[in-house]
């Protein structure tokens, strides 16, 4: 199921400081590897030990390396350039690896940007992508479910912190039928990250303004109010 000798799935993995939740990280991800998946953890020079656990597993990786990068970004773009798969599948410190469909990658026709599938969270319930117009306002692809072309994909944009695969998200999704998406399960998603604390969504309307415009900003303005507006009528029926 290989095409000239190379994966069908590269799975990357950054990490800066993460010795609590990197071994159950990597421990989802190794029973998945073969031929035709291979393994990358980029680390961003560690000090807690986070470089002895991924010493333990070097058996399994394709390639990995400790230095010091520019943030999140930096290292998933770094974790692109090294690796030889023909999907790349990010899961970062702290999430579960749960299931790969190679049969669906490998017979994806050569313009399929991504493959989208659902992701387990664990506050909020598994997520369920979908490909349409609301990708022009808010998020319907889930970094962790999405197995992104290598060749065909874009890097990450190191100039956003948080929100940098939505940037990508809408970069492809000019032309919807760059995108696949499948039903299967593909990951679990801690949701104690940083993409999850308010103060960085500035970003959010940002990357909307820069690739859609004022149009789909100000439609992206109101899907945010209406749904903290849900939100807090929910918390006041508890």
């Amino acid at each position: 199921m290989t095409t000239h000798n190379h994966p069908i799935v590269s799975i990357i993995t950054v990490v800066f400081n993460g010795a609590k939740t990197l071994r159950a990280t990597m421990d989802s991800i190794v029973p998945h590897l073969s031929d035709e998946v291979e393994y990358i953890v980029i680390d961003g020079g560690s000090t807690d030990g986070t470089q002895d656990i991924i010493a333990e597993y070097a058996g399994h990786l394709a390639y990995w390396v400790s230095e010091r990068d520019r943030g999140i970004y930096d290292a998933m773009n770094k974790g692109k350039k090294m690796a030889s798969g023909r999907f790349l599948l990010h899961i970062n410190v702290g999430d579960r690896l749960i299931h790969i469909p190679i049969s669906t990658l490998a017979s994806m026709p050569t313009n399929v940007v991504c493959v989208a599938g659902r992701v387990h969270r664990t506050k909020t319930g598994t997520f369920s992508p979908s490909n349409g117009f609301s990708l022009n306002y808010h998020n319907t692809l889930h970094h962790q479910g999405c197995f992104y072309s290598k060749q065909h994909s874009p890097d990450y944009n190191t100039t956003y912190r948080v929100f940098a695969d939505f940037d990508v998200n809408q970069k492809i999704s000019s032309d919807y039928r760059k995108i696949a998406i499948t039903n299967e399960i593909i990951a679990s998603h801690e949701e104690d990250g940083i993409s999850n604390n308010p103060k960085y969504f500035r970003e959010v309307y940002e990357i909307v303004k820069k690739n859609r415009g004022w149009i789909w900003l100000t439609a992206c303005w109101l899907h945010f109010k209406w749904q903290g507006l849900k939100a807090k009528t929910r918390s006041y029926a508890k």
